[in-house]
């Protein structure tokens, strides 16, 4: 959904995406460790590890986006780490405090996490239509779209979570 309001381009408007630019760079950047846990993940289907793969090299590909953006705007990425732990942390956080069992809280934790950069990369595109930074909205869809993706499979693999959980006698 476009923004409805006409572009006004203030140098706090632009100071502001810069920085909102800068901490969606930190959540992808933050996320690239995590991936590759689990795309070596053994314990995980191939197809699952396969699919984490893909997400993976998209989620590179988003940071390349993130810092073309920057640079469309005259910023860089931040060179000092933005504080906080991860997106994924703090979802599994979230999750292991109503699904104690490992395999469930990650499958929730880890659609939690994703749709947190959905919602991350409507609000970038928002602002950067806002701004009239056309080209900086296209590369947050970009990034929106594969994530909603991911976040669509992921919903997916709760029900699969479960599944195999409650198939498994508790001893």
């Amino acid at each position: 959904r476009p923004c409805s309001a006409p572009p006004i381009k203030r140098p706090m408007h632009k100071q502001l995406l810069i920085e909102w630019l800068n901490g969606a760079h930190a959540m992808e950047t933050q996320s690239l460790p995590i991936l590759r846990a689990q795309v070596s993940d053994v314990r995980k289907s191939v197809e699952v590890r396969a699919r984490f793969q893909v997400h993976l090299r998209e989620t590179e590909h988003h940071a390349a986006r993130l810092r073309e953006a920057l640079g469309n705007l005259g910023g860089a990425p931040a060179t000092s780490p933005i504080g906080g732990d991860s997106v994924a942390v703090t979802a599994m956080g979230l999750s292991t405090r109503w699904f104690a069992e490992p395999v469930a809280s990650v499958a929730i934790a880890d659609f939690v996490a994703e749709q947190f950069e959905v919602a991350t990369y409507t609000a970038l595109i928002a602002a950067a239509e806002r701004a009239g930074e056309t080209q900086v909205a296209r590369l947050c869809r970009l990034n929106r779209g594969e994530d909603e993706d991911m976040a669509e499979w992921l919903d997916a693999q709760i029900a699969m979570a479960i599944e195999r959980v409650l198939e498994v006698p508790p001893f």
